[in-house]
């Protein structure tokens, strides 16, 4: 048959065009970029690569689901994501691509729950694609991958459980909003993690109507009610909320003092010198000397810096920082996570985390202009904003001998159908040395001493574990003045914190932060009754 020539030209028009949308087709189906388009954001059929594989279960490190999905057709992509810990909701999050988004953990591992990091292996090449797609079109089940968290339900809940103050305490906030962290600081590996208040992710993500007429799903209304509350459940307060850490940040100037070799924990300060100390015309005064009687243990001058610590003294708090000097004790803040001015760290975690600040760029000019600034972060004022993992960063480091070992949450990702307990643990990852063994030593034995006859020891009973209790807790109140009179409320600890055998490394560090809930000691109790539960689970037994 013979074709004139306009005709042929047209047919040749229309089969380039052919073969040219067959070639796209082929790359955005058939190679490894496909998967990177699909979950790409301006993919309008995102929801449908969400569904299929189906999504992988987050599980603690002993197996029990915490989050999971199943086939629902009244949800959106025929699936429902279900929580089964609200308690956690702050850190996991939430996964509802059709309507709230992704966040917490959700976020930080979708490719590895949504099976795109497996997905991607297909290898490049035109026959390789081409199997790809008639695998695809067996409609062959698969999944993503299952992650296990290093959180233990079992101290979660008695964390929970406990969060509430056991005693009562002047000044407290009915609130008492706030966070726990519970951390092994010889891996890194977090084991309880409170943000309070939360809320209910499963709830979250319903998206059943309400049925009350609004035209709302009951995912929509409880959204609305979390964000008219005013304790703001939604904030992710571990690592989020930079506040001011008051007394408890005396321990960095304790480490930068003894660290730097210019100061040894029997350097001692005289009477006059412990309890004055004026620095470019600003006097600092505040001793706390007064709030402790003679026994358990007397007010001996000249005092050393182990009692000044235990009885949380401003004075020599703000003469070590200034003795110090800037650079050096910048130098340990920096080592720990903690940013100043123009240099900034970040503190590795698996999702993200606001920056801990010594002072922010725009208050550079005061940090420069004399030593006050110094003198008053050395006890925990000043410019100051720390969030609570960086404040279990420096226990963690102080508890490990120094080392400051990466905190985070993975303990391993086990892809489906393979046996859970021959998959890779997370190994421990050394971020630095942050200082010596020495110091470490040195600051558990002032920690303790705060315990035994500081500002919790000298509470007696009332605050104060047992003195011949097994924990052995060590640790530091903080007072964060706010200047409204209702300070920030901090408890650092470890344990155990055994001074007489100092190769028996703290199993755990608790940071207890409540936001101005009155005096820090009054948070010591919850740390104790966490111990008491938690070090047997870990392998330390109490009796």
């Amino acid at each position: 048959m013979r074709i004139d020539l306009p005709f042929r030209r047209l047919l040749n028009v229309f089969i380039g065009l052919f073969v040219g949308i067959s070639g796209v087709l082929v790359y955005l189906q058939a190679t490894p970029e496909a998967q990177i388009l699909t979950a790409s954001d301006y993919n309008p059929r995102h929801c449908v690569q969400d569904g299929v594989p189906q999504r992988g279960t987050i599980y603690d490190r002993n197996g029990n689901k915490l989050a999971y999905s199943v086939p629902d057709q009244t949800q959106p992509c025929g699936w429902r994501r279900h929580y089964t810990d609200p308690t956690l909701a702050p850190l996991i999050g939430y996964f509802d691509p059709q309507g709230f988004g992704t966040t917490g953990l959700e976020a930080a591992y979708d490719d590895v729950l949504s099976g795109a990091d497996a997905a991607v292996v297909v290898p490049a090449g035109f026959n390789n694609g081409v199997n790809h797609i008639l695998d695809d079109a067996k409609h062959t089940k698969a999944y993503g991958t299952d992650i296990y968290l290093t959180i233990d339900s079992r101290i979660q809940q008695k964390a929970n459980q406990v969060y509430p103050n056991q005693i009562t305490c002047p000044g407290q906030n009915s609130a008492q909003t706030g966070s726990i962290l519970v951390e092994a600081p010889q891996t890194g590996e977090m084991l309880a993690y409170i943000s309070h208040p939360g809320f209910d992710n499963d709830k979250l993500v319903d998206h059943t109507p309400a049925g009350d007429g609004s035209n709302l799903t009951i995912g929509q209304e409880y959204w609305n009610a979390l964000l008219q509350d005013p304790n703001r459940p939604l904030i992710n307060r571990p690592v989020m909320d930079a506040i001011v850490p008051g007394s408890s940040f005396k321990t960095l100037t304790f480490i930068a003092a003894l660290d730097s070799q210019q100061f040894t924990t029997t350097s001692t300060f005289t009477e006059a010198e412990s309890k004055d100390y004026v620095i470019d015309g600003f006097n600092v005064n505040t001793n706390n000397l007064q709030h402790y009687p003679s026994i358990p243990s007397s007010k001996i001058f000249p005092m050393d810096l182990v009692h000044q610590y235990a009885f949380s003294n401003n004075v020599a708090f703000a003469r070590l920082a200034v003795a110090v000097g800037k650079e050096r004790w910048l130098y340990y803040a920096q080592a720990l996570g903690i940013s100043y001015g123009t240099h900034v760290v970040n503190i590795p975690f698996d999702v993200p985390v606001a920056h801990s600040w010594v002072f922010q760029p725009s208050a550079q000019a005061q940090w420069d202009r004399d030593d006050v600034a110094l003198a008053n972060a050395g006890y925990g004022q000043a410019f100051l904003q720390i969030s609570p993992l960086a404040m279990t960063v420096m226990t963690s480091t102080i508890a490990a001998d120094g080392k400051y070992q990466k905190p985070h949450v993975l303990l391993k990702r086990v892809p489906h159908g393979t046996d859970a307990a021959k998959a890779t643990v997370v190994a421990p990852q050394l971020v630095t040395q942050a200082f010596s063994q020495a110091t470490a030593q040195g600051l558990r034995e002032a920690m303790r001493a705060v315990v035994v006859y500081g500002s919790v020891g000298a509470s007696g009973s009332f605050v104060a574990p047992p003195a011949n209790s097994p924990v052995m807790e060590g640790g530091k109140t903080g007072t964060g003045e706010t200047g409204n009179g209702s300070p920030q409320t901090w408890w650092i600890s470890l344990a155990p914190a055994d001074i007489s055998n100092v190769s028996n490394l703290p199993r755990l560090a608790i940071v207890i932060q409540k936001e101005q809930d009155g005096e820090g000691a009054c948070q010591a109790p919850i740390a104790q009754s966490i111990y008491e539960y938690a070090l047997p689970l870990v392998g330390y037994p109490l009796s």
